[in-house]
């Protein structure tokens, strides 16, 4: 009882220093001495080590080496629960919730061992044992209103609950929208756009196999996720290219007679990718991609030119639209990235491949619209 107090004055002061000065606007940790200090803190593998730097000095921490450490956003961690890994602190009072790796942690005041939850578990007899912890405050009624699931959302929510109907004091380390993590940020990149065409009739057959072009990419990412979330994020960008095609062939007809045709194409292209993320390690740093892309085209233009020799003459066609692209394309997509993170930001460096069909609207011809990103993101 005693360290809940401790903790939660403590907790208010830094909160209050936080939203005080800008200065104080920072990470913390606290020793095993009880000494908070405030810097700048790195996660390096989850729940098992952080960097700290303080005053331009850096040093890592385990489980074993500080109290809790507390980032910028509020969350808070402690080694003081399992003691070879940090554990996300939700809420602390009569009945606490604590969130490791692999499993919820519940303790209530006057109950000698901690409620222990893995959160793999499959059958629902968890929900009997939460019922019978909370009997002596919250009815069966209000107990089934809350509609229980293994979520730390609403595991936090009972909690809450309790110590509210139980007028008991605690602490929330987590406020309404924290539950939903979002980064946001810029991304720069060159993207290869290729058109490929395909069953082409009579009146096509001078169009190429192939167009092919690299240009610059700008976009803006938002990257979302929960608490329930280790591993994996969602992923939705705005990326804006304008691509130019041209191709210029020669088609013998005849020993001394020849047609050259030439096409232009321009496409300026808003994409939106929405991906799922998934990270291949502890540390987050690899991972893989998979989703949809959506094509808009904001601006369009093509057109072909023809001119036929024959023996001394020459004969100009008049210009015609090369390929009449549809306005919309949806396709699929996939691909890797890495990501590290420095003061307070995050670098990437991802490629994917998306692959969009019925890119004409004419049927003289199909055509594909694939292409090839690579990008530096920078998100906060």
């Amino acid at each position: 009882m005693i360290k809940k107090v401790f903790y939660t004055a403590l907790f208010c002061i830094i909160a209050h220093l936080n939203t005080a000065q800008n200065v104080f606007k920072s990470d913390f940790i606290i020793t095993n001495e009880y000494d908070s200090i405030f810097g700048l803190i790195e996660i390096i593998k989850p729940n098992k080590l952080i960097q700290f730097e303080t005053n331009k000095t850096y040093n890592t921490y385990g489980p074993d080496q500080i109290k809790r450490f507390g980032l910028k956003d509020g969350t808070v961690f402690s080694t003081e629960i399992i003691s070879e890994q940090f554990v996300n602190v939700l809420i602390e009072g009569k009945l606490s919730l604590y969130s490791s790796k692999e499993s919820y942690i519940l303790i209530k005041e006057g109950q000698k061992d901690p409620y222990i939850l893995n959160k793999e578990t499959k059958d629902n007899k968890w929900k009997g044992y939460l019922s019978y912890m909370t009997r002596d405050c919250l009815s069966s009624d209000q107990f089934s209103k809350l509609n229980l699931r293994l979520t730390s959302q609403k595991l936090y929510e009972i909690s809450k609950a309790y110590n509210i109907c139980d007028k008991s004091n605690y602490i929330s380390y987590l406020s309404d929208n924290k539950w939903m993590k979002i980064n946001y940020g810029l991304s720069l990149g060159m993207v290869n756009s290729i058109i490929k065409v395909g069953r082409k009739d009579a009146n096509s057959n001078h169009l190429p196999d192939k167009y092919s072009s690299i240009d610059p990419t700008i976009g803006i990412m938002f990257e979302f996720s929960t608490q329930n979330q280790q591993r994996s994020t969602y992923q939705i960008e705005m990326i804006v290219s304008k691509s130019d095609f041209y191709n210029h062939n020669v088609i013998s007809t005849h020993p001394i007679n020849f047609e050259n045709n030439e096409t232009y194409l321009e496409f300026t292209t808003l994409s939106f990718p929405i991906t799922y993320r998934y990270y291949l390690n502890d540390k987050n740093n690899f991972y893989f991609n998979l989703g949809l892309i959506n094509d808009i085209q904001l601006s369009s233009r093509s057109y072909f030119r023809s001119e036929t020799v024959a023996s001394n003459d020459i004969f100009v066609k008049s210009e015609a639209e090369a390929i009449n692209s549809t306005a919309y394309q949806a396709g699929l997509l996939a691909g890797i990235g890495y990501k590290l993170s420095y003061n307070k930001l995050n670098y990437e460096l991802r490629s994917f491949y998306s692959m969009s069909t019925k890119f004409n609207s004419s049927g003289r011809f199909n055509s594909n619209f694939n292409k090839i990103y690579i990008s530096l993101i920078v998100s906060k």
